[in-house]
């Protein structure tokens, strides 16, 4: 059961990194300086967090199973490392260019966190 649940706290941990991003956005006249450095930060804590959380689960997986479950998160990873990337480029330039790299680290946050909604699921139903 810990296994699913692992799954599930790492995929609202990523939602939540999306929607505190969002937030923090709409704040009137932020420097993109500073708007880069919540980001960087948002998403350097979130990925430090998940590391032991995912090496956790993986030990825990059929061997047969983690060559796929390792795939997604490398991908999950992957992602959160674009979204610190666009915070790192607006923290660094001070211009709203890491903006753009944003967009890919959302829309792949919601592919690997539906992706393991879909795992979780699939093992809820065994």
């Amino acid at each position: 059961m810990g296994r699913m649940a692992d799954r599930g706290i790492e995929s609202l941990a990523m939602l939540f990194l999306v929607l505190a991003m969002a937030s923090l956005g709409l704040v009137p006249q932020q420097l993109p300086r500073l708007f880069g450095l919540e980001v960087l930060t948002l998403s350097s804590v979130l990925i430090g967090r998940l590391v032991p959380l995912q090496r956790s689960y993986l030990s825990q997986i059929d061997a047969e199973d983690r060559p796929r479950t390792l795939v997604l998160v490398r991908g999950t990873r992957a992602t959160i490392g674009v979204i610190a990337l666009a915070g790192l480029v607006m923290l660094v330039l001070n211009d709203a260019h890491g903006m753009y790299l944003l967009v890919p680290g959302i829309l792949g946050t919601f592919v690997a966190a539906l992706a393991n909604a879909w795992v979780l699921l699939i093992e809820i139903n065994r």
